[in-house]
């Protein structure tokens, strides 16, 4: 739980690594505990650490940002240029461990649902900058290779948490289109 001074905000996941912030009434402490009035509800999973990594994100950015979910630019599975261009994208191992590699798989597909085989594809794995932690931008790029069926390659997950994954796809130069969407290390 956050104080901020005039409101008491508890984070909650909701899913796929990320996070909403709810306001809550707290009655008298008794011993180490407090009992939460109004705010939750059973059942809401509450994150008992990190709430200050959370909560310091939301006040750099104005809202919940790439990092932790509901940012629409990073919202998984957001395409932008070509609408006609579809993509699909995977991790293997899905959960990928911090600090270690993992291969990455792309589909690129044409308006007709075929695959495009000749694109450059390249994917990064991206961390905001926290600028109240003095922690810079993250960023592990990498290009993949048409293996017959998709694109892959593999990338460095430099620390456990939530990762932006950025995908761009060009032939010849030319854009085809980018997408977004989201890798949780563990």
């Amino acid at each position: 739980m956050v104080d901020t001074g005039t409101h008491k905000i508890a984070y909650v996941t909701t899913g796929n690594g990320t996070f909403e912030g709810k306001e809550v009434h707290l009655g008298p402490p008794s011993e180490q505990y407090y009992p939460v009035l109004s705010g939750l509800k059973a059942g809401d999973r509450v994150v008992t650490q990190g709430n200050f990594l959370i909560d310091s994100q939301t006040r750099i950015t104005g809202g919940m940002t790439g990092l932790f979910g509901g940012s629409k630019q990073f919202e998984s599975g957001q395409a932008a240029a070509s609408s006609a261009i579809q993509f699909s994208f995977r991790a293997d191992p899905a959960m990928p461990r911090g600090g270690s590699k993992t291969t990455v798989h792309v589909t690129v597909l044409d308006a007709s649902g075929k695959p495009i085989p000749d694109a450059e594809v390249k994917v990064a794995l991206v961390m905001p900058a926290m600028p109240a932690m003095n922690m810079p931008e993250m960023r592990s790029p990498a290009d993949l290779a048409w293996n017959g069926s998709d694109y892959a390659g593999t990338v460095k997950v430099p620390m456990s948490g939530s990762w932006n994954v950025e995908i761009e796809a060009r032939r010849k130069g030319q854009p085809l289109g980018t997408y977004r969407s989201r890798l949780v290390a563990q």
